[in-house]
């Protein structure tokens, strides 16, 4: 169960039918938002509770729900000093002032933010269900990269791609720092501005990281600039090893079993041909050779 809440709000799995409860109460109004989606099936779930101007919602799984509530007013106030703290996972009674409602089960990954995420932000953070760091940037600062910050196996032809910054200028607004040395990205060494919240680099080596750095620039007048965190990822491998593979020709040919890239790339490896034929010596020879072949493909 992966949350986010509110100062002086509570967040926890209710008698809402086993769904996500947000509730505030500024000790006058009790307001709640209400999920759907059962979470207390025994798997984990991707949560958000979320405060948004006047109004309160849920997200599971990177879904809003539909228990949309909406506040008195954007200055509801959630900081009453004879509020309790907020808590995950249970609920304050006011009556008794106990602590109820226990859920029962894990949580892990908590998080809380300052303000509201995107729905991009929250997509990033659930990943269909694999999860991402939790790298969500400020208003105006670029955020969840493509790839994601330290993906390996990442291929040679890649388009870098970001959430832009809120306040970003609609042309040359992105100034992206890329390359092989972390302090010279880091420093911002070079640099190219774009209008699109997308980069293409030239084909890059193979196993190699690079490091990227996306600086976004606001419009007219004051032309802010956001600095960016430095990210990075690998490139694929050159090869993958294909193990455990044995091939028996039914008739007297020459086979020769190559490791090959995937995505049908082209790859030189060192091969082996046994010759078996009618007339042959029965030697083994084995040579470099090059092919385009498929992802660990046995060719004849």
């Amino acid at each position: 169960m992966y949350t986010q809440y509110l100062p002086k709000a509570g967040m926890t799995v209710a008698d809402n039918d086993h769904g996500i409860t947000m509730l505030t109460d500024d000790n006058s109004d009790k307001i709640r938002a209400e999920g759907a989606t059962l979470v207390d099936d025994g798997i984990w779930h991707h949560v958000v509770g979320m405060r948004e101007g006047t109004t309160l919602r849920t997200s599971v799984d990177g879904v809003y729900e539909d228990g949309i509530n909406d506040l008195p007013s954007a200055g509801y106030n959630l900081s009453g000093t004879s509020q309790k703290n907020a808590l995950i996972g249970a609920i304050w009674s006011q009556e008794d002032n106990v602590i109820k409602k226990y859920f029962t089960g894990l949580i892990d990954d908590v998080a809380i933010w300052n303000r509201a995420l995107t729905p991009e932000e929250i997509s990033y953070l659930w990943n269909n269900g694999d999860g991402n760091p939790v790298h969500v940037s400020a208003p105006g600062q670029a955020s969840n990269p493509y790839p994601a910050d330290k993906k390996a196996d990442v291929l040679r032809d890649v388009v870098l791609s970001w959430t832009p910054g809120e306040f970003a200028a609609p042309t040359n607004g992105h100034e992206v720092y890329f390359g092989e040395n972390f302090n010279d990205v880091n420093d911002a060494v070079g640099g190219d501005a774009q209008s699109a919240a997308s980069y293409a680099p030239s084909r890059l080596d193979f196993s190699k990281t690079y490091y990227w750095r996306v600086d976004e620039v606001d419009g007219p007048p004051d032309y802010t600039i956001h600095k960016g965190s430095v990210w990075s990822f690998t490139t694929e491998p050159i090869a993958y090893p294909v193990e455990n593979i044995t091939a028996i020709p039914s008739t007297a040919q020459d086979w020769m079993l190559m490791t090959c890239t995937r995505r049908n790339r082209w790859i030189c490896g060192l091969a082996a041909v046994n010759r078996t034929g009618p007339g042959s010596n029965m030697s083994s020879t084995r040579f470099t050779n090059c092919m385009r072949c498929g992802y660990g493909t046995l060719i004849k």
